[in-house]
């Protein structure tokens, strides 16, 4: 797994100053593509679980932190 930002997905380095507009990009192995993965994700105080179809061997869920929000 990893984290990009933006539309265009640019891939995040070790320090970043973004916080929003973050999107979770997962490898996978072994997936069709169209084969849905479901992850769960956390803060300390909240959780939700997010899924995407997989394309090319990789789910991209974009916007992460606006799926924590609306909960």
């Amino acid at each position: 797994m990893y984290f990009s930002y933006g539309e265009e997905c640019e891939r995040l380095q070790e320090d970043s100053r973004h916080s929003s507009d973050v999107n979770l990009h997962i490898i996978t192995q072994g997936y069709n593509n169209g084969e849905e993965v479901e992850v769960e994700l956390g803060t300390r105080t909240q959780k939700i679980i997010v899924n995407g179809k997989v394309n090319n061997n990789e789910v991209v869920i974009q916007d992460i932190e606006s799926k924590f929000k609306r909960k």
